[in-house]
């Protein structure tokens, strides 16, 4: 019997990442909360995640969110007409998939 794998690194609609070590170390979050973030990707056809340099995750972009401080109601309508959503965008090289070993999570 053999199982289906899924590609290494591929970030799918529905796969569930987190920030990887490196990017925590060089972005100097290597304290705090950042590092136990998990995010489920979503599916978007803007630019970059087309170009999977980026993907969508289940996390309200800081000036979409209602509940931040910096939020903007008529920059909300505009990404949200332009896109078609308003989630966070990150760099595939800042996430790795969870459960998948990867080299940029070693100490």
């Amino acid at each position: 019997m053999t199982t289906a794998k899924k590609p290494f690194r591929e970030m799918t609609p529905g796969t569930t990442v987190a920030y990887t070590g490196k990017f925590l170390r060089d972005s100097g979050q290597m304290t705090g909360s950042a590092g136990l973030d998990k995010f489920i990707v979503q599916e978007c056809h803007c630019k970059h995640c087309v170009a999977k340099t980026r993907v969508a995750v289940n996390k309200p972009s800081v000036w979409t969110d209602p509940e931040e401080p910096g939020y903007d109601a008529q920059y909300a309508r505009e990404l949200k007409a332009e896109v078609g959503n308003t989630w966070t965008h990150i760099n595939v090289n800042c996430l790795y998939v969870v459960g998948q070993l990867d080299h940029r999570n070693m100490p």
